[in-house]
């Protein structure tokens, strides 16, 4: 299977700002209709936490974050195959919803439905959505994979670099495998100041280097529910020596198409699309599923 790595440079954003177009859409008070804010990720073999139910605000209105999650929310999770409803409890400290009785754990190849009523500003709203989750089978082979310690820019016998490899188990139900690579001490300390793309840590601001801690890659799915598939990591992707945490996630469709479409929302002509969110009702966000495994190593001078 094929890797398909988005990166973006500077210089490519600035073309593609260059050629769009321009758009005639003012937004004001009049446009603003209230909606339910759904996150909501589920993972089988997991019981049912982490949802986040929040609420939208008028451009130009100063946002209480206090009043940013719909703590009086009635929330509902069913499990279609066992046609049973658990209902969801807010819990303060995570400012999420949870099933509190613990007896809704999450299988494979099965099927949820969600269902959430709330008020805002005086409307009485509700949402629904519905999320089949990835089959069993699903992980990373460690010892095909990245080893525990490798050396940064590690060479073959032909002079060319060796990639950095994570090899995995596929299952049915996924349309993406996403890849979140953090470093966990990266900073001034740890940075790769011998990197060959040119990058200086003097001309770095904090908030930059903070964020090239983070880095991610994914694989589309090619119809195979079985096998194993490579999904290969580029040096540029590394910025400071020390450890990573290596984060895979097998996703559905709502997983997929949300992940590719959320920060998308302008074509090259100018015209504005939404993203693609598989709730009904007066919802927005997303609503899916997810396994995942993890995978951690050492990058050595």
């Amino acid at each position: 299977m094929k890797t398909i790595i988005y990166i973006f440079s500077l210089g490519a954003l600035l073309l593609l700002a260059a050629s769009c177009g321009k758009t005639s859409v003012e937004i004001d008070s009049s446009t603003y209709q209230p909606k339910i804010v759904i996150n909501a990720l589920l993972e089988p073999g997991q019981t049912v936490q982490g949802i986040k139910l929040t609420r939208n605000f008028p451009v130009g209105e100063t946002i209480d974050v206090n009043s940013c999650n719909l703590t009086s929310a009635v929330a509902m999770m069913r499990d279609e195959s066992a046609q049973t409803d658990y209902p969801l409890t807010f819990d303060p400290q995570t400012e999420s919803f949870y099933e509190a009785t613990g007896s809704l754990r999450i299988g494979h190849n099965k099927t949820y439905s969600f269902t959430v009523q709330a008020e805002i500003d005086g409307k009485a709203l509700q949402a629904s959505a519905k999320t089949t989750t990835p089959g069993s089978g699903f992980s990373i082979d460690a010892a095909k994979s990245v080893p525990e310690f490798i050396h940064y820019r590690d060479f073959e016998i032909d002079g060319q670099p060796v990639l950095p490899t994570l090899v995995y188990n596929l299952t049915g139900g996924v349309g993406l495998y996403a890849l979140s690579i953090q470093s966990l001490e990266g900073d001034s300390s740890t940075f790769i100041t011998a990197n060959p793309f040119g990058v200086k840590l003097e001309e770095l601001e904090p908030q930059q280097l903070y964020e090239m801690r983070f880095s991610q890659a994914w694989d589309l799915f090619e119809s195979r529910s079985s096998g194993q598939a490579e999904l290969e990591i580029f040096w540029y992707q590394f910025w400071f020596y020390g450890n990573y945490q290596c984060v895979l996630y097998a996703g559905d469709r709502n997983y997929w198409h949300f992940i590719q479409t959320y920060d998308d929302v302008q074509d090259v002509d100018g015209n504005l699309r939404q993203p693609l969110m598989y709730i009904d009702g007066d919802g927005i966000g997303l609503f899916g599923s997810a396994a995942r495994d993890t995978l951690n190593f050492r990058l050595l001078p």
